[in-house]
């Protein structure tokens, strides 16, 4: 499955969770910007069409978490930070993308190696990796998941 295809399916699934979810993409500029930012030289394609599509938001989903625009802007120099402060600076490589981090506590990121590469979550205070998703898309699907599980 393609990107694109799995973000249809996807944003198929955020509004079986939330039928009114509004979802706002972003600009080939902006996602220049979070590109520049992350100091990388390009994205993968599943993140990619992620910012196209939900970029600036969908909805109530990850909803407290610094993933959309403009929150993720400094994402990545606040992790790298954290990880200094917790001696944990080995984990991150330079080629790494910290989409997310939630709470100041919790850092989210993969390496640009794949088209959909696995993810990585850091939990302030160790020194290792707390958990790691096959890919993005399922990291996604996984939270999706965590979500409906919150109102059943």
């Amino acid at each position: 499955m393609d990107a694109g295809d799995f973000f249809d399916f996807f944003e198929s699934q955020v509004r079986l969770w939330q039928p009114d979810a509004a979802f706002s993409g972003l600009s080939d500029e902006k996602i220049d910007e979070i590109r520049a930012d992350q100091g990388v030289g390009r994205l993968p394609s599943y993140y990619m069409e992620f910012l196209r599509r939900m970029g600036g938001g969908a909805g109530g989903f990850l909803q407290g978490t610094d993933v959309f625009y403009p929150e993720v802007i400094g994402v990545p120099a606040d992790t790298r930070e954290l990880l200094a402060e917790n001696g944990a600076g080995h984990l991150l490589s330079s080629d790494a993308v910290v989409f997310a981090i939630h709470g100041g506590y919790l850092a989210y990121w993969f390496d640009v190696g794949s088209e959909n590469p696995p993810v990585i979550l850091y939990r302030e205070g160790s020194s290792e990796i707390l958990r790691t998703w096959e890919s993005f898309s399922v990291f996604l699907l996984d939270e999706l998941a965590r979500c409906l599980r919150r109102i059943t």
